[in-house]
């Protein structure tokens, strides 16, 4: 599970950063953060020692990457566009979850005896979908 989560917080940020740049502001872009190679997106702490801390105590995987910086002086209309960056993140979510979910269910289509207990396709939707409706409770 670390891998799908580490991949979907990366695009999560990444997200952030594509539509703040389709909307004018290229901070993500100048300080390095329009990519989606993972090094650019680490949180010592929400990408590293909580997800193994999880890991080694059982619990299920919770963790973050670091923000996308976002300039709201440099969006053309603030108000308007600050919300579709806002909202870019956890619709990443939403199609990564779909995604997942229609995954899973054409390999169970293709191989109905298929056993996806504790894999990580069978987590990620829910996980997914968790982190889209609670990831904005916190900001």
């Amino acid at each position: 599970m670390g891998l799908p989560l580490l991949f979907a917080m990366v695009l999560h940020e990444y997200a952030h950063g594509w539509v703040a740049s389709k909307c004018g502001d290229s901070t993500a872009k100048l300080q390095g953060r329009l990519t989606v190679n993972p090094l650019a997106h680490i949180d010592p702490l929400g990408t590293v020692i909580l997800p193994l801390m999880c890991l080694m105590l059982g619990s299920f995987l919770f963790g973050w990457a670091k923000p996308v910086p976002v300039d709201l002086r440099n969006l053309r209309q603030p108000r308007r566009d600050m919300a579709l960056v806002a909202a870019a993140g956890p619709g990443m979510n939403l199609i990564l979850a779909v995604s997942s979910a229609l995954l899973l269910a054409v390999l169970l289509t293709i191989e109905p005896t298929l056993s996806l207990r504790g894999s990580a396709e069978a987590e990620a939707s829910p996980g997914l979908l968790a982190t889209m409706v609670f990831r904005p409770l916190a900001v």
